[in-house]
């Protein structure tokens, strides 16, 4: 048996499960049921057509090829493996060559966490994934040198390959932020209107700080991430009441089920359930969605989204709740939402709410979610310019915050809905409402993301009254800095857009040095300065600059934590 062979006898299903993931694994081994193997052996490699494609099976597996359109480990190189292992007869384990085995012993320490061991790499491996990260740097260098506005249709690809390439090296952080700028990069090609170059921009470059963390420090897995989330038991029984559903659309499109947990005790108060499935090899779309059934349900989960469930041995990572099989759930009646344990998690104060968001370092989304109590809605309209439908919401100090969702052709129907429920809110004062929302402060103002909105919910016993001396302090200058770093923000956004061959010096950097911020000041400076010098040269500058724009947008960051809170309750403020 030579080598190849030796590798797709050796390969199971938690081999195949880590080369691809476990839903292009499940598929492949449904359609290898009814096909019939079509390969030629050359040399060290096996040739398979299947579907119209040719894949080339190599060893190591990782390496192997098809001639789809998918740029990673695709379905048909998994099902390919599948029919040819099933052809060959079993493995004993002898006459094993180190050539063979150079991939398993890594697999054999990840699944051993309790060997302290496992934390460190090798010399060798450290320097490939230092080598990687610096190439995905270069990827993003050269995207923002050239701009948006002359992004290929190649280059979404670029951005899939790195991912593939840090997928082999395990590292799953850098893999997610790969694809997702990839996923971001082919809205902008495809002009799709969700597309946003602001946030294009912050991700990228918060992304390239992670990559240059993993080229200058001594790196270990804890650093690499995980490639799924690990559960843990949940102690005891788990009584859930749901409160709402979001639908999802997109390159994974299914349903998120959100639930509060009764037990008022715990941490953990918000928890969901993503029923997701990927889209990437459906060549057609589906005109209904499969309903789920998970923790032993007799029907859909969705059919239960009325009713309050207790589960038990449920497994949480998170917040996030498991469809594990040993997981079990009954239902416990009719779910009442106007109950003490709800209400008495509701903000009517929009200062508070800002001071609990700005507190919040999580980026969870069940670390974001709060029940919001409103005093009136004062405006409902559709941005067209922005593409969001917008709701302008007061508290009993008349601070004002906005409720924003942003429009895209899968969540119309969604948006509609919207528009609908803030028409009632205009026109029905009278009614307490509640929002299921997510929290964030951005640009210096609170903002909502809703995900449900209750009519039934009485308002909470705490309810702030305001008085005679209950005045804000004077938070003007906070949003005279922030206003100079959004300036600041703005330009590197623009540079994005456009190229850096549009950046020009001008007085901008001398109003930032008559607001204080010196140190970013400088920053700017140091970026305008090699853009100006990159038009009179031929070498390629393009890593100095993304480098300088990264130092840049790293203190702009800094000066939004610190400024938001304070910027956020003075535009509450409603302006006389």
């Amino acid at each position: 048996m030579d080598v190849i062979d030796k590798q797709l006898a050796i390969a199971n299903e938690q081999t195949l499960i880590e080369l691809s993931n476990k839903g292009i694994y499940k598929r492949a081994l449904k359609e290898s049921e009814n096909m019939t193997l079509s390969a030629e052996k050359i040399h060290e490699c096996y040739i398979v057509k299947l579907d119209g494609e040719t894949c080339t099976i190599k060893s190591p597996l990782d390496e192997s090829q098809c001639s789809c359109v998918s740029r990673g480990m695709c379905r048909h190189i998994i099902t390919a493996i599948l029919l040819l292992k099933a052809q060959l007869p079993p493995y004993d384990g002898e006459d094993i060559t180190p050539e063979v085995i150079t991939s398993e012993p890594e697999q054999a320490e990840i699944e051993l966490p309790d060997q302290p061991e496992i934390n460190s790499l090798s010399q060798d491996t450290q320097k490939k994934i230092k080598e990687c990260a610096e190439q995905c740097i270069k990827i993003m260098s050269r995207i923002f040198t050239r701009g948006l506005v002359r992004a290929e249709e190649s280059d979404p690809d670029n951005f899939e390959l790195a991912a593939v390439s840090c997928h082999a090296l395990r590292m799953a952080e850098a893999e997610r932020q790969m694809r997702e700028l990839g996923s971001r990069l082919k809205d902008c090609v495809s002009r799709r209107a969700s597309f946003s170059p602001q946030v294009f921009t912050h991700k990228m470059f918060e992304y390239a700080d992670s990559m240059n963390k993993l080229t200058k420090a001594d790196i270990t897995e804890e650093m690499l991430g995980t490639f799924r989330r690990e559960y843990t038991d949940y102690e005891g029984s788990l009584q859930l009441l749901p409160i709402g559903t979001r639908n999802v659309s997109g390159e994974y499109t299914g349903c998120i089920y959100y639930f509060l947990n009764k037990d008022r005790t715990s941490h953990q108060r918000f928890l969901t359930y993503s029923d997701l499935r990927p889209t990437f090899y459906e060549r057609k779309s589906r005109r209904f969605a499969e309903s789920t059934t998970v923790w032993d349900l007799d029907s859909s989960l969705n059919s239960y989204m009325c009713t309050e469930l207790k589960l038990k041995n449920a497994k949480v990572s998170m917040g996030h709740l498991s469809s594990s099989s040993k997981t079990n759930a009954i239902g416990a009646g009719p779910a009442q939402l106007n109950c003490f344990a709800l209400r008495e998690l509701i903000v009517s104060d929009f200062k508070k709410l800002a001071e609990k968001i700005s507190a919040n370092k999580s980026d969870e989304e069940t670390d974001r979610l709060y029940f919001v109590h409103p005093k009136e809605c004062v405006a409902s309209y559709f941005d067209k310019h922005t593409q969001q439908q917008i709701f302008i919401i007061k508290d009993g100090c008349d601070r004002q915050i906005s409720v924003t969702a942003k429009y895209t052709a899968e969540n119309r129907e969604f948006i509609s809905t919207l528009e609908t429920i803030g028409g009632k809110m205009l026109k029905e004062k009278h009614k307490n409402y509640v929002l299921l929302a997510q929290g964030y402060i951005d640009h210096g103002r609170l903002t909502l993301f809703p995900i449900e909105v209750y009519d039934f919910i009485d308002p909470p016993d705490n309810v702030h009254v305001p008085v005679e001396n209950d005045i804000d302090q004077d938070y003007g200058m906070c949003s005279e800095l922030l206003d100079a770093t959004e300036e600041t923000d703005k330009r590197i956004v623009t540079a994005m857009e456009c190229g850096v061959n549009s950046v020009i010096a001008d007085e901008h950097a001398q109003s930032i040095r008559q607001c204080g911020l010196e140190e970013l000041a400088k920053r700017y400076e140091c970026f305008t300065k090699l853009c100006k010098n990159a038009r009179h040269t031929t070498a390629d500058k393009s890593l100095d600059i993304f480098t300088a724009a990264g130092n840049t947008m790293r203190y702009i960051r800094l000066c939004t934590q610190k400024l938001a809170l304070f910027s956020a309750i003075n535009n509450m403020e409603e302006k006389k």
